[in-house]
């Protein structure tokens, strides 16, 4: 698991806590065969590169790894432990370690830091999950705790709670930035699994639980739906649309994701002669065949254009004046288009001289 998400580290030590919780405990080699066939994958995907090499023998660049020299290990006796990881991914660790100590900008509720938020990842989770999954995380707790029919004993309960607690509360406690909602991804399955208990009603009498359920679940598929193919910037219908960057930017919205859809929306407006663009395509405009006439204009001026929603609210506040204009299209959720007409121009220069001056 630690292939696909660094985060997944933990689960070498939420393995063996599971393992003395269970009721009907395997046996000792059995959790033994687990871990190091857990280890022998990971290991082997890395082709054994550096694996078990020295503690001491590291260069780290984090501080907490690195201490007074480039490794606090050196004199100390854990330095003469082989580290069972490959090389690449202790070093993959280091590195991410580094990166959460010295701070990255980050955004949340209209506001840049230098650094996160403990708080960010469950806003994330309230504003990025469909009202009809929130609906049924509340019927999931207010059943557990209101009616017994509902409850699992309690390993079973600890087997679902407790890993999501564990990767929820690591997560959280990672302040260096707060710019991605995919480092939620390990936990979700656990939340999802607690949720599972609402579908239970279907074997309860009376219908008003059933209704609730079922409301939910259609209301769920039916966001998801609306929102594909832009499934990326989804947030639940509780945010209208314009409001999204006032509360999360970076990769909530806009990976890059959508300049096919702007060359697509291009196409079928042919009355859009030349229109000008700053939006972040990973493959460039250019190249899948976007025309441009340039970047857009710093200051208030007449003409098409469209701009990526992380550039319009960028921190250096370049193209800021493009929040006192109104769009006249979206592209997906992340592109916004603005046809400027001179008398609008005007009337932005006008606005954004007075407020330089106040």
């Amino acid at each position: 698991m630690p292939l696909s998400k660094l985060t997944w580290i933990v689960a070498f030590g939420i393995f063996p806590v599971l393992w003395l919780v269970a009721k009907n405990r395997p046996k000792g080699t059995q959790l033994l065969v687990v871990m190091l066939l857990a280890l022998y994958t990971l290991n082997m995907s890395y082709l054994f590169d550096g694996s078990f090499k020295l503690l001491k023998d590291y260069s780290f660049i984090s501080q907490s790894l690195r201490g007074e020299s480039d490794n606090r290990f050196v004199n100390s006796l854990l330095g003469n432990i082989s580290v069972p990881f490959p090389a690449e991914f202790v070093q993959g660790f280091d590195t991410q370690k580094r990166d959460f100590e010295k701070g990255l900008e980050s955004y949340l509720f209209g506001k840049y830091s230098d650094r996160g938020w403990w708080y960010y990842y469950p806003v994330v989770l309230a504003l990025k999950e469909p009202l009809g999954t929130l609906g049924l995380l509340f019927l999931a707790v207010g059943l557990t705790f209101g009616r017994t029919a509902y409850r699992l004993p309690w390993r079973d309960e600890f087997f679902v709670l407790f890993p999501f607690a564990v990767l929820f509360g690591v997560i959280c406690t990672q302040t260096g930035f707060s710019i991605h909602p995919r480092y939620l991804l390990p936990a979700l399955p656990f939340l999802y699994l607690f949720i599972a208990r609402t579908g239970k009603a279907f074997q309860q009498p009376g219908k008003t639980m059933k209704f609730a359920v079922t409301s939910c679940l259609i209301f769920l598929v039916g966001s998801s739906l609306h929102a594909w193919p832009y499934s990326m910037s989804f947030m639940n219908e509780a945010i209208p649309l314009q409001k999204r960057p006032e509360l999360l930017l970076g990769s909530n919205i806009d990976w890059g994701q959508d300049a096919y859809f702007l060359n697509d929306f291009l196409k079928k407006h042919p009355e859009i002669e030349k229109i000008r663009i700053e939006y972040p395509c990973p493959e460039g405009i250019e190249r899948i065949g976007i025309p441009t006439a340039g970047t857009p204009p710093t200051e208030p001026e007449s003409g098409w254009f469209a701009l990526g929603v992380n550039d319009i609210y960028a921190a250096s506040g370049r193209f800021a004046w493009f929040k006192k204009a109104s769009p006249v299209d979206f592209v997906g959720y992340s592109i916004y288009v603005y046809h400027i007409t001179p008398a609008e121009a005007e009337r932005l220069q006008h606005e954004t001289s007075n407020h330089g001056k106040h």
